[in-house]
């Protein structure tokens, strides 16, 4: 893991240090007056030296103060990293990880972050309706108009995630269903998702 790592889960705290290296010496002592201390992803902080609580960053330290920094960012997760490695490692040897890329584990693992509805459509089923239904028509339409986070909030309603899954790992068809229960011909009747079953009853 290096720099490029901590910049991908805390852009803020890279850029604020790379702002610190660049500063000239006559205006550090007005923006800048820390001590050999972090705050960690979880708020705690740590000391970056031993008590580094009564050490004063100053212009002459401020490079080392920026790569401790880094440093302790970097290592701040390792005992949840190995829990997760020492868990993966029971359903998939590590030897065969190693064919993957980062993306492709991604992918396998947590799915498509971006949901294509045609790709949605080309595994729907129907029941009690057909594609060229109307309604059917509409709820397609209205997910093409979406953005990726409206898409993102459609799919928690109708299946309880965020992500379509691959391709290769697709086993439960999406299902549209006419809804058969009270007010169905009305209006104002609102569409009824089945998150367990991946399905959703539309009225006509």
């Amino acid at each position: 893991v290096d720099r490029d790592d901590l910049e991908a889960i805390d852009k803020m705290c890279v850029q604020a240090l790379d702002e610190l290296k660049k500063i000239d010496k006559d205006s550090f002592e007005y923006v800048f007056m820390e001590t050999f201390c972090t705050q960690l992803s979880n708020g705690a902080e740590k000391e970056l030296r031993e008590n580094g609580k009564q050490i004063p960053v100053t212009f002459d330290n401020k490079g080392e103060f920026a790569d401790l920094v880094v440093q302790t960012r970097l290592v701040e997760s390792d005992e949840q990293i190995k829990a997760i490695r020492d868990g993966l490692s029971l359903i998939v040897p590590f030897r065969l990880l190693k064919l993957f890329s980062p993306s492709e584990v991604e992918l396998m693992v947590c799915g498509k972050p971006d949901i294509d509805v045609r790709f949605l459509k080309k595994h729907t089923k129907y029941s009690g309706l057909a594609a060229s239904t109307p309604v059917v028509q509409y709820l397609w339409r209205a997910l093409e108009s979406f953005t990726s986070e409206e898409r993102c909030m459609f799919l928690r309603f109708v299946w309880g995630r965020s992500r379509l899954p691959a391709e290769s790992d697709w086993e439960t068809p999406f299902t549209i269903n006419r809804y058969r229960g009270a007010g169905a011909d009305s209006d104002s009747t609102l569409a009824v998702s089945h998150t367990c079953f991946f399905s959703i009853d539309l009225p006509m």
